[in-house]
C-alpha cells in the first residue's frame, strides 16, 4: 500500500504538467478542469462497473481484469503524448 501511495504521489503531478505543456496557455485551465472532471467521473463510474461485472460473473477476477484493462488502455492513450513531449 505504501508503494502504491508513493507511485501515485510521483506520477500524478506529471500528468497535469504534461497537460499544461500539451495545451495552449489560454485554454490550459479549461483543459485541466475538463481533465479533472473526466477523472472524477471515471472514479465514480468504475466501482459501479466493477460491481456489475462481479455480480454478473460471480467472480472477483472480472473486477481485477477490468482494472488491469483500464490501466493498460490509459497507458496506451498516453504514449503519443509521451513521444511528442
Amino acid at each position: 500500500m505504501s508503494f502504491s501511495t508513493f507511485m501515485w504521489g510521483t506520477g500524478a503531478p506529471n500528468i497535469f504538467a504534461l497537460l499544461a505543456k500539451a495545451t495552449h496557455p489560454r485554454v490550459s485551465a479549461t483543459a485541466g478542469g475538463i481533465f479533472n472532471g473526466l477523472g472524477n467521473f471515471a472514479g465514480a463510474l468504475s466501482p459501479a462497473v466493477m460491481g456489475a461485472l462481479i455480480a454478473f460473473t460471480h467472480s472477483m477476477d472480472s473486477g481485477l481484469i477490468f482494472l488491469a484493462v483500464m490501466a493498460a488502455v490509459g497507458c496506451v492513450l498516453l504514449l503519443p503524448l509521451l513521444r511528442r513531449y
